[in-house]
């Protein structure tokens, strides 16, 4: 698996104060829905189909690993139950390990994170 360096990059673009805390969330979940064309809505609502049940997941990994928030903040932030949010956390980081292909387009979505 690889590390994650836009993290620390992200940071450090975006400041650690509260309000650039908030612009770092919206910019993931932003940057997610982008790479995956979908609406950030459409990632919000409580729906299983795959088309926007992995974006999500991918959402609330980079949100953990990035942004550093807890489970209940995730849920609150993308509509999901708590538990939800771990079971996605824990589905992705364990994917990423074994999927090239997953672990590629994390760090796709990182460098979008950056870039904007």
């Amino acid at each position: 698996m690889t590390s994650l360096p836009a993290k620390m990059n992200a940071e450090k673009a975006l400041g650690e104060e509260a309000g650039h805390a908030r612009d770092l969330q919206d910019k993931i979940i932003a940057s997610v829905a982008e790479f995956y064309r979908i609406d950030v809505a459409e990632m919000k609502k409580r729906t299983r189909k795959a088309s926007v049940a992995v974006p999500r997941q991918i959402a609330v990994y980079l949100l953990r690993e990035v942004a550093g928030l807890s489970y209940p903040a995730l849920g609150r932030i993308l509509g999901l139950d708590h538990s939800t949010a771990i079971h996605a956390y824990k589905k992705i980081s364990r994917n990423r390990s074994a999927d090239a292909r997953l672990d590629n387009e994390i760090q796709q979505i990182a460098d979008l994170i950056l870039r904007e």
